[in-house]
Order: C-alpha cells, then sequence, then structure tokens
C-alpha cells in the first residue's frame, strides 16, 4: 500500500510539474511584455504548486529596482513581510544569482527579514531563480511558505525551464525592435 501510494503522489506531482511549464510556456508566447509574463509565472507557480506568496522583481541597468510584483497564493496577506523584502532588496542581487546561474532555496534562518515584531504567520522557506538573457540579469522571481519546505530538485527544474521561456520574451522584443529598425534605416548610411 505505501508502495502504491508514493507512486501515486509521484506521478501526480509529474502531472503537476507538466501542467505548470505547460502553462508558463504559454504565458510567456502570450505574453506582450517581460512584467506580463512575469505575473503569470508567479501567479501559476502559486496556484499549481501551493506556494502561499509569489514575488517577481523586475531589474534595470545596474540591478536597479524598477518594480516588484506580488501575488498571493494563499489566503493569508503578509503586508509587513513585502514592506521589509522590498525595503531590504539588495543591491546587486540579480547579478549574484544569474553568475550563480541557478535557484537557491531560502529558509527562516537564511532570512533575517522574516523576524516579525508581531506573531502572525510569516514564510517559513523560500525558494529563488534568476530571468537573465545573454548573462543580463532582468528579473529575480522568488516564491514563499509558511511551511517548511525541503529543496526540491523537481522545482528546480522548473524554475530552470520558466526563467528560460520568461526570457524568450525579451529575446523576440529585442529582435523585433531589430528588425523595425533594419526596416526603418539605410544599412549603409544608419539614416532613416
Amino acid at each position: 500500500v505505501t508502495e502504491r501510494h508514493l507512486g501515486a503522489e509521484a506521478i501526480r506531482q509529474h502531472a503537476e510539474t507538466m501542467d505548470l511549464l505547460k502553462r508558463i510556456a504559454v504565458a510567456a508566447n502570450e505574453a506582450g511584455d517581460l512584467t506580463e509574463a512575469l505575473e503569470r509565472c508567479i501567479a501559476d507557480m502559486c496556484e499549481v504548486l501551493a506556494w502561499d506568496l509569489g514575488h517577481a522583481v523586475l531589474l534595470g541597468d545596474g540591478d536597479l529596482v524598477l518594480r516588484h510584483m506580488w501575488h498571493r497564493g494563499g489566503g493569508i496577506d503578509f503586508p509587513e513581510f513585502r514592506r521589509l523584502v522590498e525595503e531590504a532588496r539588495p543591491a546587486g542581487c540579480g547579478a549574484r544569482l544569474a553568475a550563480d546561474r541557478g535557484p537557491r532555496w531560502l529558509h527562516e534562518d537564511s532570512m533575517p527579514v522574516l523576524r516579525p515584531a508581531r506573531p502572525h504567520p510569516v514564510p517559513r522557506s523560500g525558494f529563488q531563480f534568476p530571468v537573465a538573457v545573454g548573462g543580463s540579469a532582468l528579473a529575480v522571481v522568488e516564491m514563499y511558505s509558511v511551511r517548511p519546505r525541503d529543496p526540491d530538485h523537481q522545482l528546480t527544474e522548473v524554475a530552470h525551464h520558466a526563467a528560460i521561456q520568461i526570457g524568450r520574451v525579451v529575446e523576440r522584443e529585442r529582435s523585433s525592435c531589430a528588425l523595425t529598425h533594419q526596416a526603418m534605416h539605410d544599412p549603409l548610411t544608419g539614416l532613416p
């Protein structure tokens, strides 16, 4: 019975993962811009993988934070936590993650921002991954849970593929701009 239960759970998790990858690919293909793709990604990750809070940080040149996007996956709101995360956003966070080229697991003891003054539910674990194109960090996606979560290889793979799909949105935007420029300018003089 235990083997059967474990097998059924593995099949369910695999189906959820495939569904999430499909949703992210569709969102990236339908998105008009990076912001829309990120918003849909964090909403889908919260819904499919039962994360309590999704966060995406849109980065500009030099890791300048352009925008914070949040999605509540559970019924709990985390206004104090969100404020602390936005205020504590370290300079260079996107470049560091992009350089590492990999997701990171966050645990309660590694997130000093999680020490609330008042007793209320706070995220106790998290997961973050960069979205980069050509070695430049464009965004950082973070997922938070009120219950402790152990590192999950399957989620790491999902994050890798999600980052690639979301990065394609920017690649399409850049290609479109380049083609428009080529069509509107003389190739020899560069003049319109």
